[in-house]
């Protein structure tokens, strides 16, 4: 494990795939966004040792590698995953070819959850979740504003959320 790496503590993989449990993750479009948002949440109370940012560079040389040393059983969940991790996987593969930086955060419960969140959302990451012990929860949802309403014609110009 590298020394960025070392900075989860646990493993932080599950069948060769990232996988940190009790860990929030947070994909920013640049290195700055990501290392403001790591000192907004350190300022909110959270040590050195619980935050750390990931830039796209080691991202992406990260997953590369571990596709290209993964043994044989790791090799064939990562081909044949059709879970949230591989989605995540490649999602974030490609946010880091395009010069996304990440932020990890210690994360044990669903209030600290919901503290990162309200941090995090007024500085705009592309995408937040948190890794659980048997799923990823994801706060997208989180970052979207509701829809404006918009009259519809054929319904009498009655006003109807956008989708």
């Amino acid at each position: 494990m590298s020394e960025k790496r070392s900075f989860f503590k646990g493993s932080d993989t599950s069948f060769g795939m990232f996988y940190p449990t009790d860990y929030f993750v947070a994909v920013f479009s640049t290195l700055a966004e990501a290392r403001t948002a790591e000192q907004s949440i350190r300022r909110a109370g959270y040590a050195e040792d619980e935050v750390h940012v990931f830039d796209g560079d080691y991202v992406r040389s990260d997953i590369q590698e571990r596709l290209v040393d993964a043994d044989w059983v790791d090799w064939l969940i990562q081909k044949v995953s059709i879970g949230k991790e591989s989605h995540f996987w490649n999602e974030d593969l490609k946010a880091a070819e395009h010069g996304a930086a990440f932020l990890a955060i210690f994360c044990a419960t669903e209030d600290e959850a919901r503290r990162i969140v309200t941090v995090l959302k007024p500085l705009g990451p592309q995408s937040m979740r948190r890794y659980r012990a048997f799923a990823i929860e994801t706060f997208d949802h989180d970052l979207q504003q509701a829809a404006p309403a918009v009259a519809v014609p054929g319904n009498g110009g009655a006003p109807r959320n956008r989708i």
